[in-house]
């Protein structure tokens, strides 16, 4: 942790370092594809996260497997969700988002 002292107070830094070990597999999320994007080869997607909502972006169609989007490794676990970070940023401009365990699964 880093700690650097101002005037004004103390700011504080906080730098998380995350190890995936080899064998452990990427993930997908489960998507649906609500639309076509601006470009022919891209489609828009919806995905439902944890709280019921849902989040639309505008995808590349070769990222799609059969109703699933590759995204890597969850950021963090809590009670059965997943934070997660989508490969590109929503219509509501976000980044993450949280999604129930039933929405992902290990990428072959």
């Amino acid at each position: 942790m880093l700690r650097y002292g101002t005037d004004h107070g103390t700011m504080r830094c906080e730098v998380y370092v995350v190890f995936f070990m080899e064998e452990e597999p990427m993930y997908r999320v489960k998507v649906r594809t609500v639309g076509d994007g601006q470009h022919p080869s891209e489609a828009v997607v919806s995905v439902n996260t944890a709280d019921g909502k849902q989040e639309e972006l505008i995808v590349d169609r070769r990222s799609l497997e059969e109703g699933w989007l590759r995204i890597g490794y969850p950021l963090r676990s809590q009670a059965g969700k997943f934070l997660i970070e989508l490969p590109r940023e929503t219509m509501r401009g976000s980044w993450r988002g949280w999604v129930r365990q039933n929405e992902l699964e290990p990428a072959a």
